[in-house]
């Protein structure tokens, strides 16, 4: 039975989108920032908008929240 779901998953994986690497959406995040002038944390809200509509079925939201925030978080002090 495990095989069996193996198998139908391995077929599944093939017609999904490829999935982003942090590193891709690091470098993604970095342009919107850019791009929308974000400075401080609460610019994430900017920056989520405009990258979700570029990133939708590459990346997992909660994993481009995550990298928005530490990218925000560490530009911040600068």
């Amino acid at each position: 039975m495990v095989l069996k779901e193996e198998a139908e998953l391995a077929i599944l994986l093939e017609y999904l989108p490829q999935q982003m690497s942090p590193e891709e959406i690091i470098t993604a995040a970095q342009q919107v920032i850019e791009q929308v002038e974000a400075r401080w944390p609460a610019d994430k809200d900017k920056v989520m908008s405009k990258l979700m509509p570029q990133l939708k079925g590459k990346a997992e939201g909660k994993e481009v929240s995550t990298i928005v925030s530490q990218l925000l978080a560490g530009s911040s002090g600068s």
